[in-house]
């Protein structure tokens, strides 16, 4: 039997990035990871419309 990780891994295709974004009132927290985990980027955003919009910068 696989275990989660390892189904999760055969979803997502060579070379796309998976965002994780965790919501919060003020602030969200983000992190970029590849498709065998690797963490490219972590970052905060304000919960606003300016905020969201930096996303994209994060992004290798």
């Amino acid at each position: 039997m696989q275990n989660t990780a390892a189904k999760k891994l055969k979803q997502v295709p060579e070379g796309y990035l998976v965002i994780g974004i965790d919501p919060h009132k003020k602030k969200h927290a983000a992190v970029v990871i590849t498709q065998d985990f690797t963490t490219q980027a972590k970052f905060k955003f304000d919960n606003t419309r300016e905020g969201c919009s930096t996303i994209t910068q994060h992004i290798p």
